[in-house]
């Protein structure tokens, strides 16, 4: 039964593990003025939830499928199971997930500002995952050599990123992105005739993007945003196609 479970969780991968395109979803963005950014957001977390919840699944019935092996076989696997377990129980904390609907709407409403949160919510949690992903895989393959099933092939770790500061780098970029450019509009409303143009969303657009430090910071800001975002994609799609060369390995040596 748990080999049976352990191969419908690797088939639908195709459902949970999503790989995008990163740089097709940044011109989306762009395009859309940050709309599409919105449902991207969505998405990202989605797929991030669903494949935290399969390999939580995935890791119940590998602990599940070795243990019922090794009472039928007599073989002593306590150490390598208690170890399994204890990832396993690690893996609980990021469970809990991030709401796909919330985080999305307020980004929306507050111009783009969450998502440098979220951003770094998702990188924390892939480098916990996989941390974790691969101590659980090299304890694994150590029961499977027991068993004399042989080793999967152990993935290689997702670059670390140094998500804390990109997110106080985003932030206080938007900060201050946002101060300029609201400043360079009250300053052109109260120039001679400023007052009359002013007030429509038209010409206080033109005005913040004739300003030169109003328009580099935009461009800056907008740059920094599109690289966090192909990190982001890219790393988790990294992530996916990693495990996936693994689970495709325990297959085989299930079959044996």
């Amino acid at each position: 039964m748990s080999t049976e479970r352990i191969m419908e969780l690797i088939e639908i991968r195709n459902r949970t593990d999503k790989v995008m395109s990163a740089l097709l979803w940044i011109i989306i963005s762009i395009i859309t003025l940050g709309v599409g950014g919105v449902v991207l957001m969505y998405l990202l977390i989605k797929r991030r939830n669903e494949h935290i919840k399969r390999d939580s699944e995935l890791m119940d019935a590998i602990i599940e499928f070795l243990d019922n092996e090794s009472k039928e076989r007599n073989i002593d696997l306590r150490d390598d199971l208690a170890s399994l377990r204890r990832l396993r129980e690690d893996h609980t904390k990021l469970e809990r997930g991030i709401n796909s609907v919330v985080w999305p709407i307020l980004n929306l409403v507050l111009l783009g500002l969450p998502m440098f949160f979220v951003y770094y919510l998702l990188s924390r949690d892939l480098s916990a995952h996989d941390s974790i992903n691969r101590e659980y895989v090299h304890t694994m393959n150590d029961a499977l050599l027991k068993m004399d099933k042989g080793r999967v092939s152990e993935p290689l770790t997702v670059p670390k990123r140094p998500s804390s500061l990109f997110m106080i780098i985003g932030v206080v970029l938007w900060i201050v992105t946002l101060i300029v450019c609201f400043r360079t509009y009250q300053g052109a409303r109260m120039l001679p005739g400023g007052i009359a143009q002013g007030g429509g969303l038209l010409w206080g657009v033109q005005v913040i993007l004739r300003n030169t430090s109003s328009l580099a910071l935009i461009i800056i800001l907008i740059f920094f945003m599109a690289y966090w975002t192909y990190i982001v994609i890219s790393d988790y799609n990294i992530h996916f196609k990693r495990q996936w060369g693994w689970e495709d390995d325990l297959v085989d040596r299930l079959r044996r």
